[in-house]
């Protein structure tokens, strides 16, 4: 059974490209737009298997979004990878607000998708 996983993009051309890639490494994808969106997916009576958040203009916006997730007894374990552009700073804060792992933007499809599935095979055996 493929492994669910949400996106978070704005950028519907990076969102796409998102899609296919994780499709294409075995993931069944949904794409949501923005952390409004996100929330309602969780609250679908299957969790995904992780989330991905793209980075955004604003950092802050996914440390709140993270910490929220970290606070709230459903989704308090769940996988979530950042992609960040700031570098060691950024990653070292998606870190502290609660991401699973980051990536530094450009990044290369298949690290991120192996990086993702190596997380979910773990969490799955628990």
């Amino acid at each position: 059974m493929k492994q669910r996983i949400v996106i978070v993009e704005r950028r519907t051309d990076a969102a796409e490209v998102l899609w296919e890639n994780a499709l294409s490494h075995g993931f069944h994808p949904d794409v949501v737009f923005d952390f409004d969106m996100a929330t309602r997916k969780l609250t679908e009576a299957h969790l995904p298997d992780a989330i991905l958040l793209s980075s955004t203009k604003d950092e802050r916006i996914n440390q709140s979004f993270l910490k929220t997730l970290r606070c709230t007894p459903r989704t308090r374990n769940l996988p979530v990878f950042v992609v960040v552009a700031g570098g060691a700073t950024s990653r070292a804060a998606a870190m502290k607000a609660g991401a699973t792992g980051c990536i530094d933007e450009p990044f290369n499809n298949a690290e991120l998708f192996a990086r993702i599935r190596a997380v979910v095979r773990k969490t799955v055996r628990k």
